[in-house]
């Protein structure tokens, strides 16, 4: 009898065991499919931008992994060595929600919190010195017109959103407009989520990003997907339209190189970046 009771609490901790396995695999798949599914987004969204000129700014930077993941496939496979990696990010984690859709969605003030420091050193060792900053501080205070001078950012080649708030992403969106034109990509991490299914009447960044399209004389075209809940746009003259080929017009190659012929000129009179985060 006691043997028994000893061979069916055996089992009865080995299917535990096995449980948690099973739930601890599935978690480690999820993180690897979203992690390729980015490197896929990132690795084309490089092709279709390399001729676009401007710096890749990223509102939301965590713990750096989005930012490494765009220098590999924008920097390192593409042509443009003139491109620079902003990062913003307050890293004391989510404001205090202050309209009623972020409080309604239930975020909570402190929310994924980063180590500024920790994140510094984790992107150095990917990132060649003088090609990125961070930018420390909530948007509210860091996201103006001397900040842009400050940074000398004159165009967004992309521009990644990753503040799930509606007010958050607004600010960032705000500070963008002058910075977009034809060809600058937009991508957003949490514009299909459980509280507003990419609806902008009810908040988060869809909202952000429709508000964001009434204030630029440009038109948005649905590109790629971007993890699980992500989608990212491309951004084309009001005149522009689509054709059967899913491309669309481009700038020619002559207009190309003069652009870049001017933005290299400009790139040669900037001061250099810091080789620490701004505080």
């Amino acid at each position: 009898m006691l043997k028994r009771s000893l061979e069916i609490a055996c089992a009865k901790l080995f299917s535990l065991g096995l449980r948690g396995y099973s739930n601890v695999n599935s978690e480690l798949d999820d993180f690897a499919l979203k992690t390729a599914e980015r490197k896929n987004a990132f690795a084309k969204i490089a092709m279709i931008t390399d001729s676009v000129p401007g710096d890749y700014l990223e509102f939301g930077v965590y713990k750096g992994d989005s930012l490494i993941l765009a220098y590999e496939r924008i920097a390192k496979c593409g042509r443009d060595r003139n491109c620079r990696f902003f990062g913003f990010d307050s890293f004391e984690g989510l404001p205090e929600p202050r309209g009623k859709d972020d409080r309604q969605a239930g975020w909570k003030k402190g929310r994924q919190h980063a180590d500024h420091d920790e994140t510094y050193r984790k992107l150095s060792k990917r990132i060649e010195s003088g090609r990125f900053e961070l930018i420390k501080g909530f948007f509210e205070d860091t996201l103006n017109e001397e900040r842009r001078a400050r940074l000398g950012i004159e165009r967004a080649k992309v521009i990644l959103i990753d503040c799930v708030m509606y007010e958050s992403a607004r600010r960032a969106l705000d500070f963008c407009v002058p910075l977009v034109g034809p060809g600058t990509v937009i991508i957003f991490d949490d514009f299909y989520n459980s509280y507003n299914y990419a609806d902008p009447n009810t908040g988060g960044e869809a909202r952000a990003f429709a508000e964001f399209m009434q204030k630029v004389d440009l038109v948005s075209h649905s590109y790629y997907g971007y993890g699980f809940g992500g989608q990212s746009f491309i951004l084309h003259s009001s005149s522009c339209l689509p054709i059967t080929s899913g491309r669309f017009s481009s700038p020619t190659l002559a207009d190309r190189e003069l652009e870049e012929s001017r933005r290299s000129e400009k790139a040669s009179q900037r001061p250099p970046m810091r080789s620490a985060g701004i505080k």
